[in-house]
């Protein structure tokens, strides 16, 4: 039997995403496996720019997740504008290019899944991680950084409700958890 760290991921509207390069932003029915540990990163206090830190999460810990609900797809068109192209134009502020004569406006689409509803299991691949499974659960009751499904505009829907138990196997762990989790 192992130790293994279960977490609710639940929220009206999530935002799974795939690339996000140009006008059309799809995401996923789930969240990846980068997804669960940046939030789990940011429960820790990790910032994005902490290359030893992110690496270390990826490293040492494994990932399982149930799929109870993938959500909803719903579309959200967003517009910006935008300074045209210009060879060596920059701007000081965002007012700043904003006020500049020619404006672009640019349409892009955005997935998110309302409803989102999943269960992650972690677990440490080595025997001394950076982080015990005890401070990563003491991080996601007070984070750091507030947690989010997606995009900041994600907020949680539910408390992350972190558990520590033994199971056989991540499977089983996450099976307990929906059978006897806060939020069955």
């Amino acid at each position: 039997m192992a130790e293994y760290l279960t977490f609710a991921l639940v929220a009206p509207l999530a935002s799974f995403g795939d690339l996000a390069v140009g006008e059309r932003r799809t995401g996923w029915d789930r969240p990846g496996r980068s997804a669960v540990l940046g939030l789990v990163g940011a429960c820790l206090g990790v910032e994005r720019e902490d290359d030893a830190a992110q690496r270390a999460l990826a490293a040492q810990y494994g990932l399982a997740l149930l799929c109870h609900a993938p959500g909803r797809l719903l579309a959200d068109y967003h517009t910006a504008q935008t300074v045209s192209a210009a060879r060596n134009r920059r701007f000081a502020t965002r007012a700043e290019e904003l006020a500049a004569p020619e404006l672009n406006t640019v349409l892009s689409r955005r997935d998110y899944r309302s409803g989102a509803w999943h269960l992650a299991a972690i677990w440490p691949r080595i025997d001394a991680p950076r982080w015990s499974l005890a401070a990563i659960a003491e991080a996601m009751v007070r984070p750091v950084f507030t947690p989010c499904l997606g995009r900041k505009s994600c907020p949680l829907g539910l408390p992350l409700a972190p558990r520590i138990g033994e199971a056989a196997d991540p499977g089983a762990a996450l099976l307990a958890r929906h059978r006897d989790g806060p939020e069955a």
